[in-house]
């Protein structure tokens, strides 16, 4: 159910293509809340390690201490276990280099 009236008036092709409005910031919110259900943790980082996004189960895992990555101040994606930096290095690094978009999948040490 929408709760804009003014919604009324969907694309033709339908779905969320008829959300779309000049300014964005209704999809942009619209887009969060989608993700934020999801049951998959999911961070967008940026080339530097900065949080860009996080969604409620991204923000989870990074706050149990059984996790594979950390947020550190100022928002800032870190590994837990030291063995893993190479990894996350080499997947920002890559991403930045060659202008990637990519999902990098992180296990947890037990």
């Amino acid at each position: 159910m929408l709760s804009d009236p003014s919604a009324t008036d969907l694309h033709p092709a339908g779905g969320l293509a008829g959300l779309i409005r000049p300014d964005g910031a209704e999809q942009l919110a619209l887009l969060a809340s989608i993700i934020d259900e999801l049951d998959y943790g999911l961070l967008v980082v940026r080339h530097d390690g900065r949080l860009v996004h996080a969604n409620h189960a991204g923000r989870q895992h990074c706050a149990d201490p059984r996790g594979a990555l950390t947020l550190q101040p100022p928002q800032t994606v870190q590994v837990r276990h030291p063995d893993n930096q190479p990894e996350l290095a080499r997947a920002l690094g890559q991403a930045a280099r060659l202008r990637l978009r990519r999902m990098q999948i992180v296990r947890a040490h037990v």
